[in-house]
């Protein structure tokens, strides 16, 4: 296999193993998804994107978001 290929059956065999119950467990549960708590770094980032829809120059219907996680589907 080339490099390229290399590349797509690593990305292809992490597809596999990905536990999306786990990483929504893990990253949007207590205590790192703390909503009770205004410091939150969730609460931050919800925030963040609520104003940029809501107050910012950004409209639409669909965000297409590139590189800040796994996309669940």
């Amino acid at each position: 296999m080339d490099g390229k290929e290399d590349g797509v059956a690593a990305m292809a065999a992490t597809d596999q193993g990905f536990d999306s119950a786990a990483y929504l467990q893990y990253n949007y549960t207590p205590p790192r998804a703390d909503f009770e708590n205004n410091d939150s770094v969730l609460l931050w980032k919800m925030g963040c994107l609520h104003r940029a829809f809501t107050e910012g120059d950004v409209s639409g219907e669909l965000l297409v978001d590139i590189g800040s996680g796994p996309t669940l589907v």
